[in-house]
């Protein structure tokens, strides 16, 4: 049997549409919903009756196999609050005319192929709380007009070709709590105005071409449980007011230009003591950049399960309780006992002797091949080994 189409729900003198699967009606017989998510829907929306639906205030198309574009029409359904059409194979640009559905809280065109740039009418809907528009091939700049969304809690524009700077005015989303904009082409500074989002819990800005410092107003999102701003251009070093993300679960700055004492960025100097602050921090990804000198011991108070150092210049000896897992790299001295009653993974490029304890003196060789330094007594005749313990 062939999958319904969308002509099917074309309304007729007839028969009422409210008996209909999926659709839902007011008690004047009048469609205000229209829900079909995963109904192996076929057909172009030019085919919908958007004209004898003036109450439609609902549209889940979520999962369809709906194609074409949007047509302007959209923007005659005045009552609309929400609209999915995610993952379908709707194409063409977003059109301009949703701007015109002053009433939309819920905007989601999830995984399609729209392409063009993302159209400014979108700042006219006031109401808004939730903007999706990733998995796309959108380009273009982010229009600064967004700013005036006053009321948008989530924006999804991750995994398209935007580019461009980032507008300061983005800053002006006072009651956002989640902004992913990774796995685009942005370019230039983080706007210092980020830090006026303080309500934000996930900040996503990888995989971009993001430069020049981390603004130290970040340092403001105290709210703030997830930070990656990794893979990118950004350089400088990380700013000591980081120490009062003491919520911050998640920090990945890796594959940057960062130098200081911290991951693949060319971060350089040293890593800030107020690092320890960081209560809540599992997972710190500071690898692959230029940081020097010892390893902050503050580190020792973090509850971390995933830490990763490699790729820097770190000297000097291992914090007593430094983590549950991580990557370290050109540290010298013994490994701390407790590193070994505490872990669940660790993997180490060292530097120096194999220490005294049991769990190096039992190891085979498979355990510790690999390793430039690592030097033992008669059981181990090479210099050449690496470490990685389950």
């Amino acid at each position: 049997m062939d999958p319904p189409s969308l002509k099917c729900y074309n309304p007729k003198p007839s028969t009422s549409p409210c008996t209909w699967f999926g659709i839902s009606c007011n008690l004047a017989g009048s469609v205000i919903r229209i829900n079909l998510t995963s109904s192996g829907l076929q057909g172009i929306l030019h085919e919908f009756p958007f004209s004898s639906l003036p109450n439609l205030a609902y549209i889940d198309l979520f999962d369809n196999v709906l194609f074409g574009t949007i047509p302007p029409q959209i923007g005659n359904l005045s009552k609309l609050i929400y609209l999915d059409l995610s993952h379908n194979k709707l194409s063409g640009s977003v059109p301009p005319e949703i701007g015109h559905l002053t009433k939309l809280e819920f905007l989601h065109l999830v995984n399609n192929q729209f392409n063009g740039s993302i159209p400014r009418e979108l700042d006219k809907l006031k109401s808004l709380t939730m903007l999706a528009l990733y998995i796309d091939a959108l380009e273009g700049p982010i229009p600064a007009s967004l700013g005036n969304l006053s009321n948008l809690d989530i924006l999804y524009l991750f995994d398209n070709q935007i580019s461009g700077s980032i507008a300061p005015e983005l800053g002006n989303l006072s009651n956002l709590a989640v902004l992913q904009m990774d796995i685009n082409r942005l370019i230039g500074p983080i706007p210092s105005t980020f830090g006026n989002l303080i309500k934000l819990t996930e900040l996503y800005m990888s995989e971009n071409q993001l430069s020049g410092p981390i603004p130290p107003e970040l340092g403001n999102l105290r709210s703030l449980l997830k930070l990656r701003i990794g893979i990118n251009n950004l350089f400088g070093s990380i700013p000591t007011s980081f120490g009062d993300l003491k919520h911050l679960s998640l920090l990945e700055l890796y594959d940057n230009r960062l130098s200081g004492k911290l991951s693949e960025n060319l971060l350089n100097g040293s890593v800030p003591a107020s690092i320890g602050n960081l209560s809540k921090l599992e997972t710190l990804f500071l690898r692959d950049n230029q940081f020097s000198g010892t390893s902050p011991q503050e580190i020792e108070l973090l509850f971390l399960v995933v830490l990763e150092l490699d790729t820097n210049n770190f000297t000097g000896f291992l914090p007593q309780n430094i983590c549950r897992g991580g990557v370290h790299q050109n540290f010298t001295g013994p490994i701390p006992d407790s590193v070994w009653r505490s872990l669940i993974s660790l993997t180490i490029i060292f530097l120096g002797p194999i220490p005294d304890s049991k769990a190096f003196k039992e190891a085979p060789f498979e355990a510790l091949e690999g390793n430039k330094g690592l030097c033992g007594d008669e059981h181990f005749h090479f210099c050449l080994l690496s470490l990685e313990f389950p």
